[in-house]
Order: C-alpha cells, then sequence, then structure tokens
C-alpha cells in the first residue's frame, strides 16, 4: 500500500512540515497559491536536505485563496488519480481559511466508511461515488502540537514531533547562521556567575565604577572583529581607545551610600581581584572566562542559560546565536540564548544593563524574520527599570508583545528563585503547563 499526503502551504511552515515527518508518505502533494511560491521553495530544499522519505517532486497544484469550491475541486481531483487501497493524508492547517474549508469538504465527500453523505457533501449537493471513496484522514495540528483528526474529530494519542532548531530556522527562508549546542551548563561557571550576582547585589556602587571604566576607557571589541568591519566598510574608522590589557591594575572610585569609597581592580588573563574600603562581599575570581563574566554581562548570561537549559519544557538551547546575512558572511542579528521547544522558538535577550530602544527593536526582528508567528520574544531583566524615565521602552515592548522576565519584586534573589521564576514565566509563555 502507498501513502499520499496532501499538504496546504501558507506562510507558517513550521505545522505543515511537523505534518510531513509525524505522518510520513511516499507521496507529497503541496496545494498552494501565486502567493506561497517562496514557501514552496523552502519546504522542498529542507525536505531533501534534511533528506526525508517521500517525493514531492512534480506534485503541485494551484488554487485559489479565497474560493472553497475551487480548492474542493482540486483536492477531490487529486485524491480522486489516487488508487483505491492507499492511504490519504490531508494536513489541514495551513493555508486560507477557505481553503483548508475546501479540503475539509473533499475530505467529507470522500472518506471512507461512509454510510450516508456528510454534512459538506449535503450542502454541495453532491455525494461521491462509492468507488471513489478512500481511507482518508485529515489532521488539524494545534499550536501545543497535538494532531485533531477528521472527520472523527479526536486527538491522535501519540503525536510528539519534535523540529531540531535547524529545521525552525530553515523554515524561516534563512540558511546562513552560526548555530552553537552548548553542553550542560560547568558548575564551576555558575557558581562564579552568582558570585558575582552577589558582589553587585551588595555593592551596586563597585559595579557602577567598574563597569563604566571599563566601557569608556577601554575598546570593548576583538581586534578581529575591527580589522573585519574596516576591511568590509571603509566608512567605518578603527576606535581610538586602546584594547582591554591582559593585565594591569585601575584605582577607582565608588559611591556608596553617598561616600566616595576607594576601589582597586588588579587582574591577569586568568584573575581578577577587587578590593576596596568596606567591602562585606570580597570578590576574586580565577577563570579564564572571568573577563566575559564580570565586564560583558556574561554572569547573568550564564544564569539565565543555566535557567533555560534545566527547563523540562525545552528540547534544545542555544548561546549567542548570530545570524548573517543569506549572500555574504558578516554578521546580521545576535541573540543571547534561543531555546527550542521542539515546535517553536524563544529568543531570550539578558539584560543586566541599561536597557534600550534598539534592544526591544531587535527582540521584535529577529522573532519575525527567523521564528515565525508561533515564536516568542523575551528580555531577561535583572535590575528594575525606571518607570518614569523608560516609559517609552516599556510601552514599545508591551506593544510588540515581547515578554518581560524581571525581578523587581524580588530583593537579592537567590539562584533557585531565579531559575523558578523564569521557569514559570517560560510555561506560561508557551502554554505548556507543567508537562
Amino acid at each position: 500500500m502507498t501513502t499520499h499526503h496532501i499538504l496546504l502551504v501558507s506562510n507558517a511552515l513550521a505545522p505543515i512540515y511537523t505534518g510531513m515527518k509525524r505522518y510520513l508518505a511516499d507521496k507529497y502533494y503541496l496545494v498552494k497559491t501565486k502567493e506561497t511560491e517562496r514557501e514552496v521553495g523552502i519546504l522542498r530544499s529542507l525536505w531533501e536536505e534534511m533528506r526525508n522519505t517521500g517525493s514531492i517532486v512534480n506534485t503541485e497544484y494551484t488554487v485559489l485563496a479565497d474560493d472553497v469550491k475551487n480548492v474542493a475541486d482540486v483536492i477531490k481531483a487529486i485524491i480522486e488519480t489516487i488508487p483505491a487501497g492507499d492511504k490519504v493524508f490531508v494536513n489541514l492547517t495551513g493555508g486560507t481559511k477557505p481553503m483548508a474549508l475546501g479540503a475539509v469538504v473533499a475530505t467529507d465527500m470522500l472518506a471512507r466508511p461512509q454510510a450516508k453523505a456528510g454534512f459538506f457533501s449535503r450542502l454541495f449537493q453532491s455525494s461521491a461515488d462509492p468507488k471513489s471513496q478512500r481511507d482518508i484522514t485529515g489532521y488539524y495540528i494545534t499550536q501545543k502540537g497535538r494532531s485533531l483528526l477528521f472527520p472523527a474529530i479526536e486527538y491522535d494519542v501519540d503525536t510528539r514531533t519534535d523540529l531540531s532548531t535547524t529545521e525552525l530556522l530553515r523554515l524561516s527562508g534563512h540558511k546562513n547562521f552560526e548555530l552553537h549546542v552548548d553542553d550542560k551548563p560547568e558548575q564551576d561557571m555558575v557558581e562564579l556567575a552568582y558570585s558575582i550576582k552577589v558582589f553587585f547585589d551588595h555593592h551596586p556602587g563597585y559595579r557602577k565604577a567598574i563597569i563604566n571604566h571599563y566601557i569608556t576607557s577601554y575598546n570593548h571589541k576583538t581586534a578581529e572583529y575591527i580589522g573585519k568591519v574596516k576591511k568590509n566598510n571603509d566608512k567605518e574608522k578603527k576606535d581610538a581607545k586602546p584594547f582591554f590589557p591582559e593585565t594591569g591594575t585601575v584605582n577607582l572610585i565608588a559611591w556608596e551610600n553617598n561616600q566616595a569609597k576607594p576601589c582597586n581592580m588588579s587582574w591577569s588573563q586568568i584573575e581578577v581581584k577587587i578590593g576596596g574600603e568596606g567591602l562585606t562581599v570580597p570578590l576574586n575570581i580565577k577563570h579564564p572566562q572571568w573577563k566575559y563574566l564580570l565586564l560583558g554581562g556574561g554572569w547573568w548570561e550564564y544564569i539565565v542559560f543555566k535557567a533555560a537549559y534545566d527547563w523540562p519544557g525545552k528540547f534544545s538551547v542555544h548561546r549567542n546565536t548570530i545570524f548573517k546575512f543569506n549572500n555574504q558572511d558578516s554578521d546580521k542579528n545576535e541573540v543571547d540564548i534561543l531555546l527550542n521547544t521542539g515546535k517553536k522558538l524563544i529568543f531570550l535577550e539578558c539584560k543586566s544593563g541599561k536597557l534600550f530602544p534598539s534592544d526591544v527593536n531587535k527582540m521584535e526582528i529577529v522573532r519575525k524574520l527567523y521564528g515565525g508567528f508561533l515564536s516568542h520574544s523575551a528580555l531577561v531583566r535583572y535590575y528594575p527599570l525606571d518607570e518614569r524615565s523608560n516609559s517609552d521602552i516599556i510601552e514599545r515592548s508591551r506593544d510588540l508583545k515581547i515578554k518581560e522576565i524581571s525581578f523587581e519584586e524580588d530583593v537579592r534573589p537567590s539562584l533557585e528563585r531565579i531559575i523558578n521564576k523564569i521557569h514559570e514565566e517560560l510555561f506560561a509563555l508557551t502554554d505548556q503547563g507543567r508537562i
């Protein structure tokens, strides 16, 4: 017996591709409109690249997006070319609503066993010849990834089909990206990240003095990056500020409780020490990535990464994903943490410093470009925002439905509290419940 699969193509390709993987067939039929030619090309390319089974060669059919009868006639004609003993699946998830209705009409008319004409058959005042009836199963994939079967009107019992992050990104039409698959978070990095958080909690004045000195005094971009930019874009001049030295010592003034406190910081490639008058929580980090953790905001990013990695709803998680222009090697966008549930993507931006309007705009852009309408973006902030001075950022973030995960109501939250709250917010965001 040969298995056939009819699919309605739309802009949202993830549920269509999920159905193709879930109900594998020998032959696939793509029902498209003039507006979804691009999406058909993406489906074909990805399906062949992933070496999936089944053929989708020379099986495209163009319909009128708003004409129910036209769609029903086309799908009925496809089904009638299929031998009576074969199995047929029809994915009702894609296309326009009239296209889905037309597919339901054809399925209702031709599905067997059929003791009497179905509702839509009576509506169209026609019924199929019993000889043309087939073993047909229509299905609709919900946002939670379940298959609602038609005409049975019941859920398939075992229908979990996870898509890889590469598949989900490719379905957005993008091929050029750097996707890092992270191993389990290193415990020593988690402990160091949390120790920096505790230090900053107790001594915010020291934090401000150290970070401001680093940002204003040094070029925090790498020499390789600057050389690359200068080579690709002659209009951008090389930053005149010096690079952060491999070893050094600096004396600063930190303001704590309206009092000036001397602060000294000494470092090497693998260690940093921070001392000063009245420090209740000393900081001494010995790790080759101390600069990323302390000066680059990595302490907060790594804590969020730990929470994302431990989240039960995740299928995979990636740090520092870079999206490039499709036809060149230059960077286009970067995302701190990319979370994949197996059905949709969640883009996380970790903010331990000042929030800018460009941060909000970036999260909306990456969600639309690389995730599609089922995906989500979230800004994960540690420090509170002043609503008066940041009202425009807050309003824009809410207008764009970008999730805000923050800790304004928590005073020096523990690592367990941070992880639990991020998990709760992610469950609420994806509407998965406790799975």
